[in-house]
């Protein structure tokens, strides 16, 4: 119902400010290297967050006619993929050409490595999945008003001939269109799996970094 979209797009937006605090981290040495300019890293980490929740909720609460739906799904689709996907990976490219070279403490080079390694290969998968997902499969705003609970294209797939997301032509005809692209699911779903794996791999490896640190010290 419109209460669990509602609640999904919250969690869209707490899981973009976990993504600008894991970047905000890597690129604070440069960005940030006075104390005192740490007041300016919340409001930095909060805007992304913020505007991704206003986008998700006009795209979940918003009903519009089918004559624009397809150009403001697009406008919004390019907003969120910029937001989480094409800022944070210019992040982790910036560390790796202008910051990491410059850390010196092995405990803080090893771990930001790890961290930074694991976060830009999270967001090319997750970018991967966007772009095929929000920009071939679900080509109307339709697709996420409806129920943007249901991402999982398999199971987009199994719900097609009930209530077809991705046409607006009755539910006993077949989309040509979809047909057409059926053969990404495999690889939409293969980005997704391999997305959520390494971003939940980033705590881990700061563990890792951190009982190998100890572990050395104790030798």
């Amino acid at each position: 119902g419109e209460t669990t979209r509602i609640l999904t797009d919250l969690s869209r937006s707490l899981y973009t400010l976990f993504l600008y605090s894991i970047v905000g981290v890597l690129i604070k040495l440069k960005l940030f290297p006075k104390r005192s300019s740490d007041v300016y890293i919340y409001p930095v980490l909060l805007s992304p967050a913020l505007a991704v929740l206003a986008v998700s909720l006009c795209r979940t609460l918003v009903v519009l006619d089918t004559t624009i739906s397809v150009t403001v799904h697009l406008v919004t689709s390019s907003i969120l993929l910029i937001l989480l996907n094409f800022v944070p990976f210019l992040s982790c490219v910036f560390f790796f050409f202008r910051i990491g070279s410059r850390i010196t403490e092995k405990f803080m080079l090893s771990s930001s490595n790890c961290i930074a390694v694991l976060t830009a290969l999270h967001l090319l998968c997750s970018g991967a999945y966007n772009v095929m997902y929000n920009f071939v499969l679900c080509q109307s705003w339709d697709c996420h008003t409806v129920d943007n609970t249901e991402i999982s294209p398999l199971r987009q797939y199994l719900n097609y001939t009930a209530r077809p997301y991705f046409t607006t032509t009755p539910a006993t005809t077949t989309s040509p269109d979809f047909a057409a692209y059926l053969y990404l699911a495999p690889y939409i779903v293969t980005a997704e799996v391999l997305a959520q794996i390494f971003i939940s791999a980033v705590p881990v490896s700061y563990l890792v970094c951190v009982f190998r640190i100890l572990k050395e010290l104790e030798e």
